[in-house]
């Protein structure tokens, strides 16, 4: 199935005085996108931001709230002795920083 545009229904362009032929070739010249400077500069910026958030997203440890949970509970329940968790911790974040 084929769809003209309702500019080159010849009906319409007998009305309006006009032949369908120079409409179609008018058509053909004119026909065109443009795309402003600022549109092209938000673009890069978008894809800038997703290239980041990628590499945040990689560089981001995977954070296991099961085993948080369970680290809590032991401190809690004093299983654990505070200060080697506070250790532990300070040296992984320290690591994660490219400080130790």
């Amino acid at each position: 199935m084929i769809v003209n545009p309702i500019t080159l229904t010849p009906q319409i362009s007998e009305i309006n005085g006009v032949k369908s032929q120079e409409i179609e070739n008018d058509a053909l010249l004119s026909d065109k996108v443009s795309i402003s400077s600022k549109a092209r500069e938000i673009q890069q910026e978008r894809i800038g931001v997703k290239e980041l958030a990628k590499r945040v997203i990689s560089a981001t440890p995977d954070i296991r709230t099961s085993n948080v949970s369970e680290a809590i509970q032991r401190v809690k329940n004093q299983s654990v002795p505070e200060e080697e968790v506070i250790n532990t911790v300070a040296q992984r974040m320290a690591k994660m920083m490219g400080l130790g």
